[in-house]
């Protein structure tokens, strides 16, 4: 079980990674990037490229890791399940929210000239 955690664990950094690396090839070329949107999705406040690019998806690299080691390091019956399934839920959620990132600079890129 623990394998599978590590395993999955792994595949979810390096699609982070790649999404990350995606990302800052995309968006490089701007200084500022948005680094909040409203509701809407409409930028509504501003930071260097770096912030954006490298260290939220370092932020929720490093957040995955840290939950698969807890995952390893917990007994399987202090987790409350399976700890897969929790590994599982925690890598969709992380890669989807770097792919909701790049979504949004995307919309917002497009209307930059």
């Amino acid at each position: 079980m623990a394998a599978t955690v590590i395993v999955m664990a792994i595949a979810g950094v390096a699609v982070l990674f790649g999404l990350a690396l995606r990302t800052s090839r995309r968006f490089g070329r701007f200084e500022q990037l948005p680094t909040h949107f409203d509701l809407r999705g409409r930028a509504d406040a501003f930071g260097p490229a770096r912030v954006i690019l490298w260290i939220v998806p370092g932020i929720l690299m490093s957040t995955l890791a840290l939950i698969a080691a807890i995952m390893v390091i917990v007994p399987r019956e202090a987790q409350n399940g399976n700890p897969v399934v929790g590994i599982v839920i925690t890598v969709v959620t992380l890669v989807g929210a770097q792919v909701l990132i790049a979504w949004l600079l995307e919309r917002w890129a497009a209307t930059q000239v």
